[in-house]
């Protein structure tokens, strides 16, 4: 199978294929034929060869890959159906990898949903002086031809960053250069690395056979070249580098004795308050990908999942906040535990006046079976769409169930009358119960048009949540504690036609506080 395709053509004229494969768990590249009209090879590929296995398991789509000074870029999005999510773009020597994760290129607001969209394509628009240009989708999922087009410029480091910022209104002139530096100039006569140790650069002008008139990296000044005074901290154990940190309102100085002539002098700072965030982008991309390899819950589960624990709690709390999938890796936990220990949990008693006719749907558990992003629709199924994970409740008739917020920091959150999971669209008619039980940052909620059940508990310690809006008239079973705990000055506002059978529904009394409008 093959999903979410896209093409690149290298310099030499070699094109490559990149597609989802194996249900969108891992990401193919394949080389193409010549004419372009076909695989190199149809039958009998070998893989590492004629194609390459690349981010198994992890769920990747929307591949976008460029190019530039010898380095492939590839940028891709998560599996969250039209709802936007984190992208994460990758850097490898060869356009058929092995890559390595380098974190969410997006910066500023909106960086976790890749500025609402998902990567399309990547453009050159002048390779020479690294100037690209992002595309992405910024899909209309209620009306999928109305979808449009986001553009962007990206921005390239030196040392291969790369970044794209939510600007508005702006022109292909106005797109950066990339920053680069050349180190092994021919007329090089001095390279200071402000390392106490040795230093790797040296090796490249040996390799270069580029004679310099020192052979250390950092010294104190001898009388020909070297550091004056004394600068501030050494730092030997930055990811990327060592150097010195100049004291408060002073400079680092070096001093260098040469004869009469003109000189060239070029210097270079690195700011590591910036590298520390993307080395915390590294080590939580390593955590998102650990979360993705879970896939389906089962009994054989636990290992990857306790091992995708021990690695969140591993990160600092600054890398904790961008791991973008936590509430997947939560949900697995969820359902390896009720997999584990069967919930044997008696049902809620009922009044007359509320209970539900027998071949109504009871409450069900949240979540389920876990499935991971972009396989195969099946019922009992738990699949991320938007800000809710979502249970399939039956396959034949298309209907869910909302068991659980992805993240439980949301203040307002909309369940839809419908969603689509895996492509496939699904109404939603039932809120499972402890849906969003003891969510305290909750204040509002609004439960869609098709909702027939509100199981028990659902909203149960929500102590902030001061609206409900009910816009479903078809509501049959709702049990009194689904609203327990929240605030005494809640209203849920309802059709007006259902006021008198909702307030029967919630045995909403007129000392409650809570009020149904």
């Amino acid at each position: 199978m093959a999903r979410d395709m896209n093409l690149f053509q290298d310099v030499d004229g070699t094109a490559y294929i990149l597609y989802a494969s194996e249900e969108n768990a891992t990401l193919y590249i394949s080389r193409l034929n010549q004419e372009y009209t076909d695989l190199d090879v149809s039958e009998g590929a070998v893989e590492g060869r004629d194609f390459t296995r690349n981010m198994k398991n992890s769920s990747r789509e929307a591949p976008a890959m460029f190019r530039y000074q010898g380095k492939y870029y590839l940028m891709t999005s998560g599996c969250t159906g039209w709802d936007p999510n984190a992208a994460i773009y990758y850097t490898a020597d060869s356009p058929m990898g092995p890559w390595k994760a380098k974190g969410n290129p997006c910066v500023g607001a909106e960086k976790d949903t890749t500025f609402r969209t998902q990567s399309t394509c990547i453009f050159p628009v002048d390779e020479a002086n690294g100037k690209f240009l992002y595309m992405g989708d910024r899909w209309n999922r209620s009306d999928l031809a109305d979808s449009r087009y986001v553009w962007l410029p990206v921005e390239l480091g030196y040392s291969g960053e790369m970044q794209i910022s939510p600007v508005s209104d702006w022109t292909v002139e106005e797109i950066k250069e990339a920053a680069s530096v050349s180190l092994y100039q021919e007329n090089t006569v001095y390279f200071v690395d402000c390392s106490k140790e040795s230093s790797g650069f040296f090796d490249g002008f040996r390799e270069r056979e580029i004679a310099l008139l020192n052979e250390t990296g950092d010294q104190a000044y001898d009388g020909v070249w070297g550091l004056v005074g004394e600068p501030g901290v050494y730092n030997g154990d930055c990811l990327f580098g060592s150097g010195y940190w100049a004291k408060k309102d002073q400079s680092i100085v070096y001093r260098f004795t040469l004869p009469v002539g003109s000189y060239q002098v070029a210097a270079g700072i690195r700011e590591w308050w910036t590298e520390k965030r993307q080395a915390d982008e590294k080590a939580a991309a390593a955590v998102i990908e650990k979360i993705g390899a879970i896939g389906t819950v089962t009994l054989e589960s636990k290992a990857a999942i306790e091992e995708a624990r021990r690695a969140y709690e591993g990160l600092t709390e600054d890398q904790k906040k961008l791991v973008t999938n936590l509430g997947l890796l939560e949900a697995a936990e969820t359902a390896y535990k009720e997999l584990e220990t069967p919930n044997t949990e008696p049902p809620e008693t009922e009044t007359p006046e509320t209970k539900a006719p027998e071949t109504e749907t009871p409450d069900i558990e949240a979540p389920g079976d876990l499935v991971p992003p972009k396989r195969e629709l099946k019922k009992g199924g738990v699949y991320q769409a938007g800000k809710l994970y979502y249970k399939v409740l039956s396959v034949e008739k298309r209907e869910a169930a909302v068991v659980k917020p992805v993240k439980k920091t949301e203040k307002s959150l909309t369940i839809p009358a419908s969603v689509k999971l895996e492509g496939v669209s699904c109404t939603v008619v039932q809120v499972a119960k402890n849906a969003f039980k003891g969510n305290k940052k909750l204040t509002k909620v609004t439960v869609g048009a098709n909702v027939q059940v509100i199981g028990k508990n659902a909203f149960y310690g929500a102590k902030s949540l001061k609206r409900i809006v009910i816009r479903s008239k078809k509501l049959k079973k709702a049990s009194p504690s689904s609203i327990r705990g929240i605030s005494k000055k809640a209203v849920i506002q309802v059709p007006r036609a259902k006021k008198k059978a909702y307030t029967k529904l919630f045995k909403i009394k007129g000392k409650s506080g809570v009020k149904i409008k």
